[in-house]
């Protein structure tokens, strides 16, 4: 069964030559990273702020999610010489990347990055950034590792590198992969991943790593995804009609409310400029949000209880769903008004 797991994501996932399961999200990176350093022999990798990669140390430097709803952009317990290898830039911002690049002078491993940020909320690619991120590693001789525990299985079957068209060196998986179980994985190309043991010295090991129920449900979520060739489809026109109807709902009230979705995430942020960064997303309004989230929730719908987390159209939500989501949004949206 853990064979076929791994051919079965191998096959649909690009560069994904080769495939290890882990149990966490936060292992599957975690790994990468120790790949990518053994690989080139630098001691740095570069991230982007706002992103989360999980609570391995070397991600706690101006991490997304939790981190960023309470304003802690790195947890006590993190040495200064962890930070010190840890580079961070603007995401969607390539001339930043070269600013640090140029600052790192070649002592940069990895770039990792989730290809839709999820961690400060939804934030799409903009058109040539993640490509930029491809052509910056093979100049400078570091690997690309592409964060999919979000946005794997989730915005297609192959995810956001088929989606944008961007082929890494590493990626990670989790959430939608093991169907709410336990399951994570990372893969990436074939001479890579032979430098991990037994096959080679990078070490990586996990009592509960490719469990057997996990893995059980990691091929039921394919099953289920192979039998639904329409769902994607679906997901995205319902995730259009959400983006759709709550962005009138705002105008109608008079909220500034930048609406941002990538196919089944998406985000209402509280602010009036488009969102391209952590920059943009710190300026959100905390408290309009907070109003709003009550509000949903006394109207039924359960939201993620911060600005900086994304919602999910799942394939469980049908028009009906959205049409009661549109009208608690209304209502909501009235309360941020008064």
């Amino acid at each position: 069964a853990e064979i076929e797991l791994c051919e079965r994501v191998s096959a649909r996932v690009p560069g994904c030559e080769s495939l290890r399961l882990v149990a966490t999200g936060t292992e599957a990176t975690m790994t990468a990273v120790r790949i990518a350093r053994a690989a080139t022999g630098r001691p740095a990798i570069l991230k982007f702020a706002g992103c989360y990669h999980g609570h391995s140390d070397s991600f706690l430097i101006q991490a997304g999610s939790g981190a960023a709803t309470w304003g802690v952009p790195s947890s006590p317990g993190v040495t200064e010489g962890v930070a010190r290898d840890t580079c961070v830039a603007r995401y969607n911002d390539l001339d930043d990347v070269d600013r640090v690049l140029e600052a790192a002078r070649g002592r940069i491993a990895a770039i990792v990055v989730e290809p839709v940020a999820g961690n400060m909320g939804c934030v799409p690619p903009e058109q040539g950034f993640l490509d930029g991120l491809r052509e910056r590693c093979d100049r400078e001789g570091a690997l690309l590792i592409l964060d999919e525990i979000i946005t794997g299985l989730r915005l297609g079957p192959g995810g956001a590198g088929a989606k944008f068209g961007v082929v890494p060196d590493l990626v990670t998986l989790g959430k939608v992969l093991g169907g709410g179980m336990p399951l994570a994985a990372y893969g990436g190309r074939a001479d890579l991943m032979s430098s991990v043991s037994p096959s080679g010295p990078v070490y990586q090991g996990g009592t509960y790593a490719a469990h057997p129920l996990a893995v059980a449900a990691g091929l039921a979520v394919l099953h289920a995804l192979d039998a639904d060739p329409k769902l994607y489809a679906r997901l995205e026109a319902r995730g259009a009609a959400l983006e759709a109807g709550i962005t009138a709902a705002a105008a109608e009230h008079r909220v500034p409310l930048a609406f941002q979705r990538a196919g089944s995430m998406w985000t209402p942020f509280f602010t009036a400029r488009r969102v391209r960064s952590w920059d943009d997303a710190d300026t959100a309004d905390r408290s309009a949000w907070a109003t709003f989230f009550r509000g949903m929730l006394e109207r039924g719908v359960l939201l993620p209880p911060s600005q900086f987390e994304c919602g999910f159209v799942s394939a469980a939500h049908g028009e009906e769903e959205v049409a009661l989501t549109i009208s608690a949004a209304r209502a909501s949206l009235a309360e941020v008004r008064a």
